[in-house]
């Protein structure tokens, strides 16, 4: 089995996109992550540890989890101005 056949799909106007795995100790996926610190104001990995429970202090993910984090800021940020 190819390895795309084991990574999650989602369509969007007609295109696939692929999910990549943020945390596989908790199955996080990148379009799920994105989507929560879209609706969420998480200015850190702590306060996301404490308000969603998504992680827990492996540190596999921090570098990936405090981009996200970060990205999520400008992002609110433009949609704000």
């Amino acid at each position: 089995m190819a390895l795309l056949d084991l990574m999650p799909s989602i369509w969007i106007l007609g295109k696939a996109l692929m999910a990549e795995v943020v945390c596989v100790c908790n199955g996080i996926l990148d379009l799920d992550l994105r989507e929560y610190l879209d609706a969420h104001p998480i200015h850190s990995i702590e306060e996301l540890r404490e308000q969603a429970s998504i992680c827990n202090k492996c540190m596999q993910c921090q570098e990936i989890v405090e981009s996200e984090i970060y990205h999520a800021k400008i992002r609110r940020q433009n949609a704000g101005s």
